[in-house]
């Protein structure tokens, strides 16, 4: 477990860790803009270039976790990048889920 002590910030490695508990499986998808077009899961080339990014988690439920933005963004591709990946997160965590599954023998 990796473990920060909040007075000074320094991390221990070797500290036993408290398991984070998650009540639903969150997935981050990300998308580089280019010329006002959002582009998915950019490539390193594609992120030298960019003008923006957005990077939105969404849980197996379908709720919006986090929204984060770089760049000059508008609204109308914050709106869009959003749309996209709660649809894209959904066939994420159903692939995470078959491949787990398998995996544990389920």
């Amino acid at each position: 477990a990796v473990v920060s002590t909040q007075s000074t910030g320094a991390v221990d490695r070797q500290a036993p860790g408290t398991p984070l508990s998650l009540t639903h499986l969150p997935v981050a998808v990300t998308l580089s803009v280019f010329d006002g077009v959002t582009i998915p899961d950019p490539t390193e080339a594609e992120e030298r270039i960019e003008e923006g990014r957005v990077t939105c988690c969404v849980d197996e439920a379908g709720c919006i976790r986090s929204v984060c933005s770089s760049g000059h963004i508008s609204d109308e591709l914050i709106s869009a990048a959003l749309k996209y990946a709660t649809t894209r997160s959904a066939v994420l965590i159903s692939i995470l889920r078959k491949v787990t599954a398998t995996r544990n023998g389920d």
